[in-house]
């Protein structure tokens, strides 16, 4: 004949400290011990998702269009500006050295 053992509560264990003011008494199972002014939760990252990105950049998607369209004009500005010295500067080897060194040189097609 077996004597049944009373089933024993199980005491929650400390799963994880947190620090406060350098202290590591206060187990995550004991609110008690918070102060919860001092405490500054982590963040909700769930609800980053769900808010709208122009609402986060604190702009309307006006404004960020027109910001994008200026970045491209100003963009395609440097790319001119680098063609047009390229050219200028093979226009001014072509007078200097002629057209059959050039294509002997860097292999320039016409």
């Amino acid at each position: 004949q077996f004597i049944k053992a009373s089933p024993v509560a199980l005491k929650p264990t400390k799963k994880r400290v947190i620090r406060i003011f350098g202290s590591n008494k206060n187990s995550i199972l004991n609110p008690k011990h918070y102060d919860m002014k001092l405490i500054s939760r982590k963040k909700d990252h769930r609800k980053m998702h769900s808010r709208d990105l122009y609402d986060f950049m604190h702009k309307t998607k006006e404004e960020l269009e027109k910001e994008q369209e200026q970045r491209i004009k100003k963009l395609n500005k440097h790319r001119y500006d680098a063609d047009t010295a390229l050219f200028a500067s093979m226009g001014h080897r072509i007078e200097r050295f002629g057209k059959k060194v050039l294509v002997a040189k860097c292999g320039i097609k016409k």
